[in-house]
């Protein structure tokens, strides 16, 4: 796609003008943004036009909160993700929308270092919120029903082989969401083919990070005693941490 030609550029003004008019943005100027959204898009950095400006604001986002920027980008950076992640709470968690976006805003700011891919930050402030919820209902559970005495494949696995999350999800997480989950199953077929033996192991880890059921209830689960259910996540981890894709995407989802 050539990036000056007019048809392109009026495409690329529709985009950024809906995009701003939706969220508010401002930390990039309308015509600084469709300029750098044709030049990111004509390099072939996303498959869509859609896509090439959420990921450019995902790295412009990932810039000013980083705070190398100035402390007056910074705060702006972080209040456009709080409204950000806060819309899409509304929509998925209701009442929990306020606490559960500035617990994650908090745990963003807190552990930055660890999103070491500025084009999966969103992606990973997502998760943050996801996990500020599971947080915010730790005694609530809302996990699916994990068939753990069929038959040994990878289909055993399947419902933990995608992020936790509720049926309604706005466009811009939905994007995010499939790609991790895409990787998270390549990573999980990939581990049992490797570890055919260690399924409860990944089961119990899955669990524990992924859905936040604490020990007893994932013994529970297993059929196994809260001392075994350790052992098993340990083990688990053991074998991910020498696993260089895994470590990646562990990474962006804040599992440490």
């Amino acid at each position: 796609m050539d990036s000056l030609d007019p048809d392109w550029h009026a495409e690329c003004e529709a985009i950024v003008r809906s995009l701003l008019a939706r969220h508010g943005w401002q930390l990039i100027e309308h015509e600084a943004f469709v300029a750098r959204l044709s030049e990111v898009y004509a390099r072939g950095v996303a498959s869509s036009p859609q896509r090439a400006a959420i990921h450019l604001y995902t790295l412009t986002l990932y810039a000013a909160c980083s705070g190398k920027e100035g402390a007056q980008r910074q705060e702006i950076a972080y209040q456009e993700l709080f409204d950000y992640l806060r819309r899409s709470a509304l929509h998925r968690y209701g009442d929990l929308a306020d606490d559960a976006s500035q617990l994650a805003i908090e745990r963003i700011f807190t552990h930055f270092g660890r999103c070491r891919q500025p084009g999966a930050f969103l992606a990973w402030a997502f998760q943050q919120l996801r996990d500020a919820v599971r947080t915010l209902r730790r005694h609530e559970e809302r996990l699916p029903t994990v068939p753990l005495d069929g038959p040994r494949n990878d289909d055993r696995l399947s419902l933990l082989m995608r992020l936790p999350a509720p049926s309604q999800i706005n466009p811009d997480e939905q994007l995010a969401q499939r790609e991790l989950d895409a990787r998270l199953r390549a990573m999980v077929s990939a581990f049992l083919r490797r570890h055919p033996r260690a399924e409860q192991q990944l089961t119990a880890f899955l669990l524990k990070h992924l859905w936040g059921m604490d020990d007893v209830a994932i013994g529970l689960r297993l059929d196994k005693k809260v001392e075994s259910v350790h052992v098993l996540r340990s083990r688990a981890k053991k074998k991910l941490q020498q696993d260089e894709g895994w470590i990646a995407l562990a990474q962006e989802l804040g599992i440490h």
